[in-house]
């Protein structure tokens, strides 16, 4: 029964997957990844010329709008070394846009948005994987079935619900490297625990059976006893 509820929703979440794939056709254009060129005087595709233009089209208000929607790799499009490195991270991660708006209800950008979305969903995978693992007696399946249980809970729109929570508290910087780490400490201290927790059961049950040799011990040697007599 548990091997059936999880292939269950391995093909629901692949379902919703899919789906997004088949409509996302954009990203599969063969068109949209070979147009362009190279330029001959930056070496780079032609391209990260429309990508550092987005940069100049920012204006000083588009710049101060909403903290955790601001879309790093546009503002530092024009960087020498954070722009090309932003450009091509920008093209890998967005092949898995149709993944990224199933789960996060966002397409991939390099802001505080999209980041605490990732954070998020990856903190439900740890949150579900410890109590997952001694049901599937597999560190595999348990981690599978974390990672779907976690998406399932995406779909529903809870990642999204939090992040925008997030955004009216969160409107520099620092306050969002605060909540990251306060994200980081949380998961940490939680698997830390649970792995503690794990260990203490683990004796648990190797001083029961211990304890049980013992007991079964003891009938055995007063029945061979009883035998001789």
């Amino acid at each position: 029964m548990k091997k059936a509820g999880v292939i269950i929703l391995i093909i629901l979440l692949l379902a919703s997957l899919s789906f997004k794939l088949i409509s996302a056709q954009d990203i599969t254009d063969p068109s949209r990844n070979t147009a362009g060129g190279i330029n001959e005087e930056t070496g780079l595709p032609n391209e990260f010329n429309k990508f550092q233009e987005l940069a100049s089209n920012l204006s000083e208000e588009e710049q101060r709008k909403e903290y955790l929607k601001q879309e790093w790799a546009k503002i530092f499009a024009e960087n020498k070394y954070l722009g090309p490195v932003l450009f091509y991270t920008n093209k890998l991660f967005s092949f898995l846009n149709p993944i990224w708006e199933v789960i996060f209800k966002i397409e991939f950008s390099w802001s505080w948005s999209f980041i605490f979305s990732l954070s998020l969903w990856i903190m439900l995978i740890v949150a579900v994987y410890y109590p997952a693992k001694p049901l599937s007696k597999s560190n595999l399946v348990g981690f599978l079935i974390a990672v779907i249980v976690a998406s399932l809970m995406g779909l529903t729109g809870i990642i999204k619900e939090v992040v925008e929570v997030l955004r009216v508290v969160i409107t520099n910087f620092w306050i969002a490297i605060g909540f990251f780490i306060i994200i980081i400490i949380a998961s940490i201290t939680y698997s830390q625990v649970m792995r503690n927790l794990e260990k203490k059961a683990g004796e648990q049950e190797l001083e029961a059976a211990r304890e049980k040799i013992k007991a079964e011990g003891k009938v055995a040697g007063q029945a061979l006893n009883d035998l001789a007599r």
